[in-house]
């Protein structure tokens, strides 16, 4: 390795040690430290990435499994899209904000559309719902369906930016649509109905359409999230608190009347 190579390298190692990772570095912030141009730096290393991989030959940082890497990616790209949206997000920005190359997204995600629908399934409700229509454990429906609601609050209060993405712009990208729904809203739909169905089978809950029911329980959690990213601290109430309530009065509507679902 060549001195300009291990300016770079030494340059990398210091700002690592003071931001904590190399991820959210810019290449331009990188050379800047070495004292070389960023053309030095891209004739030594192509790509972040053969940085990075230098970094971890020398034992500078950890070498970063391929897993980690997707998920690397998936979190700047929830960044990203809550900032500016599908639309105005470009995969060149989710690299930037990943401190990776745009072809190592393609690697993992061949279009935007897919990344954005990965990044609903990977944070959004899904793991809930999946837990929630694989439950077949004895407790009422009172407490499964407040510690989901309570769940998924906490879930979109960190993440209301990217369901506003969703509802607001998804209807826009029939791709996005399609992915999104296969991977995020269509599986949790499903997880969901099943739960119903189930609780219905039991004799919990009167009979009816789970589908209807999903979207009876659902919908006023969303537009709880929704409210709280409009108006935050001026809604006259606590969320938890109104969870509680929306979810004893789906169950109002819903629970067999000697069905124990309120115990």
């Amino acid at each position: 390795m060549d001195a300009r190579a291990q300016a770079v390298v030494d340059a990398a190692a210091r700002l690592v040690r003071r931001e904590g990772s190399l991820t959210g570095v810019p290449i331009d912030r990188i050379a800047a430290e070495a004292g070389v141009a960023k053309a030095t730096l891209y004739r030594r290393f192509p790509s972040k990435d053969a940085l990075a991989a230098e970094l971890a030959r020398q034992g500078i940082v950890e070498a970063q499994p391929g897993e980690d890497r997707r998920s690397q990616i998936i979190e700047a790209a929830a960044r990203a899209f809550a900032r500016a949206g599908f639309r105005g997000t470009s995969m060149e920005q989710v690299a930037a904000e990943a401190g990776i190359s745009p072809a190592t997204i393609y690697w993992y995600f061949p279009s935007k559309e897919v990344l954005a629908a990965e990044v609903l399934h990977q944070v959004g409700p899904t793991l809930l719902a999946e837990q929630l229509g694989s439950y077949h454990g004895d407790e009422p429906p009172a407490a499964v369906l407040r510690r989901f609601a309570r769940a998924m609050l906490e879930r979109g209060r960190a993440r209301g930016a990217l369901l506003r993405m969703m509802l607001l712009e998804v209807p826009f990208f029939p791709e996005l649509q399609r992915v999104a729904f296969e991977r995020a809203a269509g599986p949790n739909l499903a997880h969901l109905t099943r739960y119903m169905a189930a609780q219905a089978e039991l004799g919990r809950f009167r009979p009816g359409d789970p589908r209807a029911r999903v979207i009876a329980f659902v919908g006023p959690l969303i537009a709880l999230v929704l409210f709280e990213q409009a108006f935050g601290d001026r809604l006259p109430f606590e969320g938890e608190e109104l969870v509680d309530g929306l979810v004893e009065t789906f169950l109002t509507g819903a629970a067999a009347p000697d069905g124990g679902s309120r115990t």
